[in-house]
């Protein structure tokens, strides 16, 4: 089924769903005694006559907008006078008659008259040039849902109020009121974008009330009644099509975080609740309400034909005369979420896709809350970026919320988990088995979602590393062997930086090291699996699982292990790591971990344990491989970290290790013998690798014992081709540029830069020299 035919299924199942609600209606107020004041000491006779405007303007005030937090007052946005509603007082019979308008607007506009308040907010005078500029009205009380606007008899020409709602306009004139024969009035949702046109002669006055709902009282709240049929077919279809996603149903009005409210949905928004929450009900699903925010990016271009930097784009736009290609981002999301009843509940965002809407009006034909087009700036193309908001009711069952909570993050899904854990403590003993295998699920699903970490640590900070690190530790009181294998095989594949050493020795403690043997013997011995592209990341052996076996073997107890089954570890550990050493000795760009840290972690865990055989195969790589293991920046460091660690934590030197340093000091020795004495001359019999004449130039000037310097003179590119060939093959040339003459010439002078590397190399290795010397 179709997004369209579901949505159409829906609201054909809820009368008066079938289409967008009245939004706006307008009418006359009839009134004999049109009698108000001000302050009950300024009396005000209708229609107006100049001297009563001087009245009104005298106790008036300029009026403010708001924007966001803000309270702004800026004539170029809004040039109204105002009087406080408190200020203002009405004859009876005028107040009878708007109170009966305001009861007639309820009714058009869909509202619960039992529940309806009406608010005079504000008395608003427009004089001659006063306007409003596009804007949507606040929720000034708590279940404020609409605006009433009064205008009062008096002369003036223009002042129309435009309402749009969904793409839909009205225009109110207000036609009567100008020719002093009537009062009229025009009653809209408080979502609606609204504007007050200039007025270009005349004064327009007029009263501003809020219309708002009382909650219902439990007395008068709906009770439960049997869901149309359709629509519980139609959620049970989704189920079947889309099991883990939610239904999103868009509601026809946009609802502030205090709107959002069962009590306070408008029109057509309170039937489709009533029976959506009725079908929940019966088909046993979650029903919340949310906030959508959808931002979309995409290709736009005007009629500039990419000259747009000759354009003024601080003025505005005509976004429909843009032609709008494909997209760059598209992300929706859900927040501000509310339980069933319009209480706030602590759930995460969630992201969604198009797809999941089920809206009367199809998502493409959203009107954005905002849009920004940006022309060409020589740096980007042309891009439109469009942000929509709706409001939605938010569907899914019961049986699927543990889905739905992974997707709003694996974080808030432990922190459920945790939660639910801690409540098995007060659940009852018929309902302990049941809410133990829900645990039991939550865990497993859990696993299964572990985010992948490849390639980069989380920080300490990070809120997931921190669920993470509960989640692993709640695990181990599961008392479930097949379960802690299932979480440790799924980090072994997906996470490379997790640690596990206090996991492991605390899952030998409670579970026991013969349980755990097996287990950590498969661990080490499975290899990774390839992702979709046929790469392993993390081939061989990864630091974490060096760490966590180093641990075990340096404890006095070796978290319950026999030595017998650490030696069994530490073979398999190793069987692992020499891939990583083949890896890195074959491809510098390896993609498995770092030999060097990973070797020091695997020697301290076999001396730990006097390992002979595993420290002789770890040796005997480190010398076969020196590619890898390179004298200089490798041995010579971990031969200090090793020889300190041996002598603090072991008060003692293996042999072994005392052979392997004393081959490294005879190395070093090696290169000492004889200190790099200065060249005669600076000629050097070097022929570079590139036999172009330009490079045979370049040979000649250096193998010249009489030449120090030269020019060659060259286009760009060949002046380049030479400067890298001399960098690359490290020749002993210094550059410059000469830019005289219409041919720049390369400037090339003969350096003693071997001569001086060597002599840096020859003292840094006689301070790594007496550094082993001194192990000894």
């Amino acid at each position: 089924m179709s997004q369209a035919n579901l949505a159409k299924l829906i609201t054909d199942a809820v009368p008066g769903c079938d289409s967008q609600s009245a939004y706006c209606c307008q009418g006359e107020v009839t009134a004999s005694d049109l009698k108000l004041s001000i302050d009950e000491t300024t009396p005000i006779k209708l229609p107006l006559r100049p001297a009563t405007f001087r009245k009104l303007v005298d106790a008036s005030q300029q009026a403010p907008y708001g924007q966001r937090t803000k309270t702004l007052v800026d004539t170029s946005v809004r040039d109204t006078l105002e009087i406080d509603g408190q200020h203002v007082g009405l004859s009876d019979d005028l107040q009878a008659a708007i109170d009966s308008a305001a009861i007639t607007s309820a009714d058009a506009l869909g509202l619960d008259n039992d529940r309806l308040q009406v608010e005079l907010y504000k008395l608003l005078i427009y004089p001659k040039g006063g306007f409003f500029a596009p804007h949507r009205d606040s929720e000034k009380r708590r279940g404020m849902v609409a605006t009433m606007i009064v205008v009062l008899p008096n002369a003036f020409a223009g002042g129309e109020l435009i309402v749009r709602h969904s793409g839909q306009e009205t225009d109110f004139n207000f036609g009567k009121n100008a020719s002093d024969q009537a009062i009229q009035y025009a009653a809209f949702f408080a979502d609606c974008e609204h504007e007050v046109r200039k007025i270009r002669s005349g004064v327009r006055v007029c009263l501003a009330y809020n219309l708002i709902l009382q909650p219902k009282s439990e007395s008068t709240k709906q009770t439960k009644s049997k869901a149309a049929p359709p629509i519980n077919r139609a959620l049970r279809e989704w189920t079947a099509r889309r099991p883990s996603d939610p239904m999103v149903v868009a509601l026809e009005h946009q609802y502030t975080q205090d709107g959002l409210s069962p009590d306070l949905l408008k029109g057509a928004d309170s039937k489709l609740h009533h029976a959506l929450a009725q079908a929940a009900f019966d088909c046993d699903y979650a029903l919340h309400f949310g906030q959508v925010s959808r931002h979309l990016c995409q290709h736009a271009e005007d009629d500039s034909h990419g000259y747009g930097r000759y354009r003024d784009y601080s003025r505005a736009i005509d976004h429909d005369d843009l032609y709008i290609g494909e997209v760059y981002e598209d992300e929706i999301f859900i927040d501000g979420w509310k339980n069933e009843h319009g209480e706030l509940v602590d759930l995460p965002y969630l992201a969604c896709d198009a797809s999941q809407f089920v809206s009367t009006i199809p998502i493409e034909d959203w009107v954005p809350t905002s849009q920004d087009y940006e022309g060409y700036t020589g740096n980007a193309g042309n891009t439109l970026d469009r942000w929509y908001h709706k409001s939605a009711i938010v569907l899914w069952p019961h049986a699927n919320s543990l889905e739905v909570f992974l997707d709003m993050g694996i974080g808030f899904a432990i922190n459920h988990l945790l939660a639910m854990r801690e409540q098995l403590f007060d659940t009852p003993d018929e309902e302990l088995e049941e809410a133990c295998w829900e645990c039991q699920r939550t865990a497993e699903a859990i696993i299964d979602r572990w985010p992948s970490q490849l390639h980069n640590a989380r920080t300490d900070g990070d809120p997931e590393a921190r669920a993470l690190k509960k989640f692993a530790d709640e695990l181990i009181r599961f008392d479930d062997p097949a379960l802690i294998e299932r979480f440790l095989m799924t980090v072994h594949q997906r996470d490379h930086f997790f640690q596990l050493a206090s996991f492991i020795q605390a899952a030998c403690q409670r579970i026991g090291a013969d349980v755990m043997t097996p287990i950590l013997l498969r661990l080490l011995r499975t290899d990774r699996q390839p992702n979709q592209h046929g790469i392993v990341f993390g081939e061989g052996l990864v630091a974490r699982d060096a760490f966590w076996l180093a641990h075990l073997c340096q404890r006095k107890d070796h978290g319950g292990l026999t030595e017998s089954d650490l030696a069994k570890f530490l073979d398999a550990a190793i069987d692992q790591f020499q891939k990583n050493v083949q890896g890195a000795e074959r491809d510098r760009w390896s993609r498995s971990a770092k030999p060097a840290p990973i070797w020091v972690d695997l020697c301290k865990a076999a001396l730990s344990i006097d390992d002979v055989a595993a420290a002789e195969r770890l040796f005997k790589i480190a010398v076969s491989s020196p590619s890898t293991f390179d004298l200089r920046k490798l041995s010579v460091p971990a031969a200090v970290e090793l020889h300190q660690w041996s002598r603090k934590k072991l008060n003692r030197v293996s042999p072994l290790m005392s052979t392997w340093i004393d081959g490294l000091a005879q190395q070093l020795g090696s290169a000492t013998d004889l200190e790099p004495q200065p060249p005669a001359d600076l000629a050097s019999p070097e022929v570079t690798g590139c036999q172009c004449g330009l490079c045979n130039q370049l040979s000649a000037f250096l193998s010249d014992p009489g030449a120090s310097t030269t020019r060659i003179v060259a286009r760009k590119d060949l002046r380049n081709h030479v400067e890298h060939t001399i960098v690359s093959e490290q020749l002993d040339v210094q550059t410059g540029l000469d830019r005289s003459g219409n041919t720049h010439a390369l400037i090339l002078t003969k350096t003693t830069g071997s001569h001086d590397r060597a002599v840096t190399q020859y003292k840094s290795d006689l301070k790594l020299l007496a550094t082993l010397k001194a192990l000894s």
